[in-house]
Formats: C-alpha cells, sequence, structure tokens
C-alpha cells in the first residue's frame, strides 16, 4: 500500500495557485469597484446639481433617436437577430454671463433610454421653444441638466 503524498503549505505549486487565486480575485474586486465607484460620482453630482444656480434656456431640438444592433446567435450561423434600442435626445440652449451654452441632459442619472413610447413621451415634454430652467455646475456651464438631483 503506498502512502498518500503531503504537499506543504512552501511548495512551488501551492504557492503559484495561492498567488493565482489571489491575483484573480483582485481583478474580480478592481472590476466590481469600477461600477460601484461611478455610480457613487453620479449620486454626488446629483445630490450637488440640487444647489446649481440656475438660469432660463429653450429647447431647441426634441427627437426620439433608435440605434440598431445586429448579431448573430452562437448557435445558429444563418440566424441574425436584430434589436432596437430608443432614446430622447432633447437640445436646449442657455445663457450664462452673456455666452450662449447648449445642453442635452435632462439629470445628472439618465433616464432618456427605453422602449420607443418611453422615448416619444419623454420627447412631448419638450417642445421646441418650450421655456425650461436650466441648472449648470458653477465655473463649468456646459455641465448642465433640466432636471437636478
Amino acid at each position: 500500500m503506498k502512502t498518500p503524498t503531503v504537499v506543504s503549505d512552501s511548495h512551488p505549486t501551492v504557492v503559484r495557485t495561492r498567488r493565482f487565486i489571489t491575483a484573480l480575485l483582485s481583478v474580480f474586486i478592481a472590476i466590481g469597484c469600477v461600477p460601484l465607484y461611478l455610480g457613487i460620482q453620479a449620486v454626488r453630482e446629483a445630490q450637488e446639481s440640487t444647489s446649481w444656480p440656475t438660469v432660463p434656456g429653450r429647447i431647441t431640438s426634441p427627437k426620439v433617436s433608435v440605434s440598431t444592433h445586429e448579431y448573430r446567435d452562437r448557435d445558429r450561423l444563418q440566424s441574425k437577430r436584430v434589436t432596437h434600442s430608443y432614446s430622447a435626445d432633447i437640445e436646449y440652449e442657455f445663457a450664462v454671463d452673456g455666452a450662449t451654452h447648449r445642453g442635452s441632459r435632462i439629470s445628472v442619472v439618465s433616464d432618456q433610454f427605453g422602449d420607443e413610447a418611453h422615448a416619444k413621451a419623454i420627447v412631448e415634454q419638450f417642445p421646441v421653444g418650450r421655456e425650461v430652467t436650466v441648472s449648470y455646475k458653477p465655473g463649468e456651464p456646459e455641465e448642465c441638466v433640466l432636471e437636478p438631483g
């Protein structure tokens, strides 16, 4: 009867395996931190936007945009799938200290994407020429929104 071989914790194979697992876990943790960081930044900017100065503005171009995405199913080389995503593209202009600026964000955390009905509903709220209140970041008027918070 053969005695099983015991590998010590300092064996090169064990050390390499531990280093590999540690590196792999570090990569997964780092990748997971990116969306977390971006989310925290968005929440922080949304909160800050409630105290930004406001000026009158005017809607210049409301429209629904569509993006078409084509891809093939992995298991069917002949089968092609097409999907569409819709967005409400709202453009507006406003003046700060005599200079005209343009913006396109409705809010800091965007809700402009979805199905066609959702995008159309947003566009209907912002007809051309409508007077709006624009909130802008002090010193950076290109950072602006129609709905702070």
